[in-house]
């Protein structure tokens, strides 16, 4: 945790009011690691409005699980309970959905091998729970889950657990068949209630498609090139969720493929206003005001660059610029200065016209 800035945000996800047992995420992470932790940092540093390490971060987020924990408890252990409940669930979270769509008819029997697994598994478990031979086995079972229960139990993070689980399940089918009538009968019955419970899992909204994985579905077909699929998969994503910005500016690219500029521009726009803020949007969003001549949008797209990269010159000077041509001309000096100590390009007229503004100054005085 102390090497990276994701390992506190990670323990909050997993750990807040609105986590139910799953992961809600305050940020709206995204991209590889490196960028995700970028976004952790500079989201952070807002927050507590001052420069901290990775393992600054990290304690500031987990101060915030231990805070929420102590003033409440019962909300606390709920949410420990329900990722008890969501490990053995039945439902592969943000995986179900992306077998539906020309998929063969027998892949909508997907899910169902996880609910035997867990269920042969654990009673594989409980058989065997004195056997030194199954010893390490256990300590790797056991310290996985504890992982997953300090974090958040989703499908693809218990993955590690399916091969012991298979172990164990194979292990419940050899010996239930030599046990005597009655104790087949008592595991029979434990078993069909894990069964039970995993089928009915927790039946709240986590359950319906996840539009991230249609997302993620559009970007794959992307790549392959197919614009058909992945524009499918878009529109499923955003009717899901339309308030995520990064599904406009794939639905963005999309458009500028088929040719349709005007409609990715409008797309971008979207985006920008549900908060997207990567360094390429905001430059083509600003240089398309810019050329259009809608110096009041430029002015509100550098603004956010300048607020959201502080220490980009270009962003500086771009903001000044862009102020200048409104006649804000105190205001676009001070961001041109600003823009020069972070190490910006200088820009010829603006330092002769600011210069003799400056001698004009001098001569009324």
């Amino acid at each position: 945790m102390g090497t990276s800035a994701q390992g506190g945000i990670a323990l909050y996800m997993g750990n807040n009011p609105y986590s139910y047992g799953l992961f809600s995420d305050p940020i709206g992470l995204r991209g590889n690691l490196h960028q995700m932790a970028k976004q952790v940092q500079i989201y952070t540093e807002k927050e507590a409005k001052k420069n901290l390490s990775p393992l600054e971060i990290n304690f500031y987020w987990a101060k915030k699980v231990f805070v929420w924990a102590k003033e409440n408890p019962m909300d606390f252990l709920r949410n420990f309970i329900f990722k008890i409940q969501r490990f053995m669930d039945n439902w592969e979270y943000g995986i179900n959905e992306q077998w539906i769509w020309g998929s063969p008819k027998i892949t909508y029997l997907f899910p169902l091998p996880f609910a035997l697994i867990i269920s042969a598994g654990i009673m594989g478990l409980i058989l065997s729970i004195k056997s030194k031979e199954n010893f390490p086995f256990f300590l790797f079972f056991l310290s996985q889950l504890l992982v997953l229960l300090i974090f958040f139990p989703s499908s693809r993070h218990r993955f590690p657990l399916i091969p012991v689980l298979c172990l164990w399940s194979g292990l419940f089918l050899d010996r239930f068949f030599s046990l005597e009538r009655r104790k087949k009968i008592f595991h029979l019955t434990f078993f069909l209630l894990i069964l039970f419970f995993s089928i009915i899992g927790v039946p709240d909204e986590r359950r319906k498609p996840d539009p991230f994985i249609n997302y993620n579905q559009s970007i794959a077909s992307l790549s392959l090139g197919d614009l058909e699929k992945a524009n499918y998969w878009i529109e499923e994503a955003l009717k899901g969720n339309w308030a995520v910005p990064f599904f406009h500016s794939a639905k963005a690219k999309i458009y500028y493929l088929q040719g349709k500029k005007d409609k990715g521009i409008r797309e971008k726009w979207y985006a920008f206003y549900l908060g997207e803020s990567e360094a390429q949007l905001l430059n083509e969003l600003g240089k398309w005001s810019l050329e259009k001549k809608k110096f009041k949008a430029a002015e509100r797209v550098f603004k956010r660059s300048v607020e959201v990269y502080p220490k980009s010159g270009a962003s500086a000077i771009n903001l000044a610029q862009v102020l200048f041509l409104q006649g804000k001309r105190e205001e676009a000096k001070i961001w041109y200065q600003k823009g020069i100590s972070l190490g910006g390009m200088p820009n010829p007229y603006l330092e002769k016209t600011f210069k003799n503004l400056e001698e004009n100054s001098k001569k009324k005085n």
